[in-house]
């Protein structure tokens, strides 16, 4: 072949005269212009859609590779969840950048097949290294530089630090935890909440949680006694707020300096056979590789550890039913395997439809039974369908109504157009939960939006991140907002997303929607492919600027797509989630209580 593969910060020492198209894989905004300089940006070929295609095709593939992977692993990796506490059994690529770099070397290799001329400049050595078989040109030291790169790199600068400072993070998580720990008892009829803390919904003594909805209230109408249960991984400046809540609880308070000592020292120890190196016929040993490296220079895996660890003290205690927000996170996995053992009942709520972006979505076998929960709640029944699709039995989905959409995008009625005299259009921009997409989109917005463009920019950042000022403060007419999405309805022209079901909220809310594609980072649309008559609009790194600059302001209200939101979010079954709560550890409260519902009515 006479593809050419150049590393990112090595470029050529000859100028490109001829027209040869060529590929950037990677998001550094300052390189990709000094290539599409060097190379002609005109010839330049994008790879979003393709990509994302490409990785539809693989993720039923990827996600039995996964499994195999578990099975050919030590055989005590299954028996204490060292395994499933890996980040890339997590739920998503963008935690994790195993499948979203096969995606791309399956990728590059079809167009290096279709176009032998082609050239392309990458920015991940592993993935350089992996491409150097299917290429006739590259740098021949390179070998031995990414040996030097991996060794010095990531395990002096990165994983001694990670682990000192984990132990220091977590020293002071337990000191706090134990100073302001809630001293609350379990019984049958206790239910415990997990979910995450939300800086914006927590005002004075108050909690909100807009995963669970109206959960809590009902629950306490059934007389069962709630408790909300925030993991590690809780930001560090809540813990003062979250501690004053009553009915709060700290999953740190559960943990000991033991469990935090020998989760920082454990490392990723795996043994993978030769068999399970290969996917789709083609060798990623490196990528496997780079993942267990990133995995010990991190605190990713340490603090899965270390949920897991905690879970399993916290299960000899708990009692009654454990509801948590099913994302298949691998310390939701840590969860239920610590308290697969005990009499709590375990329920996995599915809060939003994001099923798309849930590529680890492993049926549930007799090795990895433990580590889901003993029943999935569904929105409605095309998400249980979908549920089905990737392998999960039937009587272990049920439906049970959506908590969260029901208030959310509870529209009977037309939203009204604002009508000020001194109104631009507005954009309203969702920024993922990922810190690298997040980013990659944020410097895509300072160099596309242009200073004599009028349209005003709301910024929306995940509940999960901080805003990242310096990153914004330089896009015109940009603002920080922390308003939900219906309250700000009649403001907005638009909505700007990547992979987040805001998008999705907006569409049913009857918004226009415009979906932003990167070009080599991997985002998967959050939108069902069975909704009816949906439309997104599209744009990538070319078409951004001149989208931001042409919104204008709307001249019709809305009208919301209820036939669409009918067909996602059921109205909540209060006798599903009665007999859910009232199986297994909490059977003894609800006979007692329906028995003396009887009593009333005889009396009355």
């Amino acid at each position: 072949m006479s593809a050419e593969l150049h590393f990112y910060k090595t470029l050529a020492i000859k100028r490109n005269n001829t027209a040869k198209p060529w590929i950037y894989i990677g998001k550094c905004q300052r390189q990709i212009n000094r290539w599409a300089r060097f190379f002609d940006e005109k010839n330049r070929i994008f790879l979003g859609c393709k990509l994302e295609q490409t990785a539809l095709k693989l993720r039923e593939p990827f996600t039995e590779w996964i499994s195999k992977l578990a099975q050919n692993s030590h055989k005590d990796i299954n028996a204490i969840g060292r395994f499933w506490a890996i980040t890339f059994t997590a739920r998503s690529p963008e935690t994790s950048d195993i499948f979203q770099n096969f995606c791309l070397l399956y990728l590059c290799i079809s167009e290096i097949n279709n176009n032998p001329e082609i050239q392309v400049v990458v920015e991940d050595p592993w993935l350089f290294y992996a491409l150097l078989p299917y290429v006739s040109k590259s740098n021949g030291n390179f070998r031995t530089r990414l040996d030097r790169f991996k060794v010095s790199v990531y395990f002096y600068a990165r994983v001694l630090p990670a682990r000192f400072l984990f132990l220091l993070r977590g020293i002071s998580r337990l000191i706090l935890a134990r100073i302001l720990r809630p001293r609350n008892s379990f019984n049958a009829k206790t239910v415990n909440l997990v979910s995450y803390a939300i800086p914006s919904s927590l005002t004075g003594n108050t909690y909100y949680d807009p995963f669970f909805g109206n959960l809590p209230e009902l629950l306490k109408s059934w007389n069962f006694e709630v408790h909300h249960l925030f993991p590690l991984h809780t930001p560090f400046k809540l813990f003062f707020r979250i501690s004053r809540i009553s009915s709060g609880r700290l999953l740190a308070s559960w943990a000991t300096a033991l469990d935090l000592l020998y989760s920082s020292l454990f490392l990723a120890k795996i043994s993978i056979k030769t068999k399970a190196i290969q996917f789709e016929n083609i060798n990623i040993k490196c990528f496997l590789q780079k993942e267990l490296i990133k995995e010990n220079a991190s605190n990713r895996y340490v603090l899965n550890i270390w949920q897991t660890l905690t879970w399993k003290r916290f299960s000899k205690r708990a009692k009654g039913v454990v509801i948590y927000i099913f994302e298949n996170h691998p310390w939701e996995k840590g969860l239920n395997y610590s308290l697969s053992k005990s009499s709590v009942n375990r329920i996995g709520y599915q809060h939003s439809t994001i099923p798309a972006l849930l590529m680890n979505y492993i049926p549930a076998g007799k090795a990895e039974v433990s580590f889901y929960p003993e029943v999935i709640l569904a929105n409605s029944p095309a998400n249980q369908k979908l549920l089905k699709s990737f392998g999960w039995d039937i009587p272990r989905v049920l439906v049970a109504g959506a908590l969260r959409y029901n208030l959310r995008l509870d529209q009977t009625s037309k939203i009204e157009i604002s009508t000020g005299v001194n109104r631009r259009p507005t954009l309203y921009i969702a920024f993922p939960g990922e810190p690298e997409l997040s980013d990659h989109l944020l410097n895509i917005l300072n160099s596309k939006i242009h200073t004599d463009s009028q349209t005003r920019l709301l910024l929306k950042f995940h509940p999960s991140l901080f805003p990242r000022k310096k990153l914004y403060k330089h896009i015109p007419r940009a603002e920080l907002t922390n308003q939900q999405l219906n309250g700000l309805a009649n403001q907005l022209d638009g909505v700007l997303f990547m992979s987040t079901t805001l998008g999705l909220e907006a569409l049913l809310i009857g918004l226009p929607v415009y979906r932003f594609i990167p070009d080599s980072i991997l985002s998967l649309d959050p939108m069902p492919s069975f909704l009816p008559n949906h439309t997104t609009n599209l744009c990538d790194y070319r078409t951004i600027g001149r989208l931001v600059s042409n919104i204008t302001i709307r001249k019709t209200s809305l009208q919301p797509h209820t036939e669409s939101k009918n067909l996602l979010y059921f109205p909540v079954d209060e006798q599903v989630w009665k007999k859910e709560l009232c199986s297994k550890g909490s059977q003894a409260h609800c006979l007692s209580q329906e028995e003396g519902n009887l009593k009333n009515e005889i009396v009355y």
